[in-house]
Parts: C-alpha cells; sequence; structure tokens
C-alpha cells in the first residue's frame, strides 16, 4: 500500500518507526530513516535521499508506529503553560 494513503488513513498523533523496509516505485527495496508530513529519507544504495511518500509501498499491516515527537510550538506552550500554573500557585 502506497505510504502517502497509509499516512492520509492513520491517527495523526502517531508516526512510523525509523527503520522499516519499504518499497520504492514499487520495485527498489529501501529503509526509511525519517517519515516527514509529505517525504521521508530513505536509505538508497548506502545514500540518505529524500523521497515523496507517494513514491513508496508497505505493507500497512506490519508497519510500526510510535508517539509523534512535539514540535517546538508545542514544546513552548507546554513550558510557558506549566510556569504559569508555577507563578500563580
Amino acid at each position: 500500500m502506497n505510504l502517502a494513503d497509509v499516512m492520509r488513513a492513520a491517527d495523526p498523533r502517531r508516526e512510523p518507526v525509523p527503520h522499516q523496509r519499504a518499497s520504492l516505485d514499487g520495485e527498489t527495496p529501501v529503509t526509511m530513516l525519517a517519515i516527514l508530513d509529505r517525504t521521508c529519507v530513505v536509505l538508497l544504495d548506502g545514500e540518505r535521499v529524500l523521497v515523496r511518500l507517494d513514491r513508496l509501498d508497505v505493507d500497512a499491516e506490519n508497519l510500526h508506529w510510535q508517539k509523534k515527537s512535539l514540535t517546538a510550538g508545542e514544546a513552548f506552550r507546554i513550558t510557558r503553560s506549566t510556569r504559569s500554573k508555577l507563578a500563580s500557585s
């Protein structure tokens, strides 16, 4: 199944775990190193290459997932909120 389709249907708070296998353009095996919003860094012939998600095919049933890391903005808002709660206590 196409990785772009899998990502659209997935929980937006989760992302695929790195170092999983995929197929580039339906024929070339690659290892996914980092899955971003629209692109993925893959290991292809020992080189790191950036490709669009729609060029990668994965086995959706065997894909492993993890919780997404916080963005810088989310981390800032949490820190600011925690500080204001502590200051008002």
